[in-house]
């Protein structure tokens, strides 16, 4: 998830969350220090240790009094272990159901004894690339 907050002189005025709404650190108010570095520089970007998580943040400043700060979780090790792990056990269950559906019905149409079509190797990898891609989406979904 995303925290996107709103600053005008450095205090909190709006804050949207975009994805599930996870526990994300943040300012009521800006430091000064960091106030000072975000209008020198416009835009930061930084990662911070808040309350025991690793955050990364990047700061606008669209003007003097308005700072636009958007925060996520760092994806660690973990994170992407989890959804490599995620993804092949859909892959492994959508290919269980098909396998198992081309087992009990040996008539359907890409398996077909029409030997022009079956014999083509490319029309095979575009129906294996749409179902790697359909597990993806369903997976990052």
């Amino acid at each position: 998830s995303i925290s996107v907050t709103e600053y005008l002189n450095g205090l909190s005025a709006r804050k949207n969350i975009v994805g599930p709404p996870l526990d994300l650190p943040g300012y009521l108010s800006l430091p000064d220090d960091l106030r000072e570095m975000i209008n020198e520089q416009n835009v930061v970007y930084r990662d911070q240790e808040l309350s025991g998580q690793t955050i990364q943040e990047y700061f606008i400043a669209t003007s003097d009094e308005q700072i636009i700060r958007a925060a996520t979780k760092k994806a660690g090790f973990n994170n992407h272990f989890f959804s490599i792990l995620r993804f092949y056990f859909v892959v492994l269950f959508g290919g269980s159901i098909i396998l198992a559906i081309i087992y009990w019905r040996s008539d359907i149409l890409f398996i077909s004894p029409n030997k022009r079509f079956r014999d083509r190797l490319i029309d095979r990898f575009i129906i294996a690339s749409l179902a790697c891609l359909l597990a993806l989406i369903i997976t990052t979904y």
